[in-house]
């Protein structure tokens, strides 16, 4: 199993006090098996820019451009028109149902879609609500 680390999931990971749930899970994955969207990594450089505690900006500005994109290299996954197309089609079905999505949780949930991958997240209603496999390593079951 390939998995798609969400924002939430992966920013659980430089906490002050990072989450020993998350770690261990991630920890016990095949590093080839995890990917990031690169929507993610727009969602990290938003948070740090937002940040007002000029030490803590810049240590998570290097965490990104050092360790996350050394980590992940070629398995950060950008947005295609293919992608774009099942996004489409996936927000207008969860409009119609009364249900619509964050854009970005549903790009994120297409680029799971796109390239068969289950996302790993806490944020499990959004995810499983678009039809995508979902993991919340919080949760004792996966473990």
């Amino acid at each position: 199993m390939r998995y798609l680390l969400d924002t939430c999931l992966i920013s659980k990971l430089v906490r002050k006090k990072p989450s020993s749930q998350v770690t261990e899970w991630v920890t016990a994955q095949e590093e080839r098996d995890l990917c990031l969207s690169v929507l993610t990594i727009g969602e990290l450089v938003k948070g740090v820019h937002r940040l007002t505690d000029a030490s803590r900006k810049r240590s998570l500005s290097t965490w990104i451009s050092r360790d996350v994109m050394q980590r992940f290299g070629g398995r950060v996954l950008p947005v295609s028109v293919e992608m774009a197309d099942c996004w489409g089609r996936l927000t207008a079905q969860r409009e119609t149902a009364g249900a619509p999505l964050p854009v970005v949780d549903g790009l994120i949930a297409a680029t799971a879609m796109i390239h068969h991958l289950a996302v790993v997240t806490r944020n499990i209603s959004h995810m499983a609500a678009a039809g995508v496999q979902v993991l919340n390593p919080c949760e004792p079951a996966a473990r």
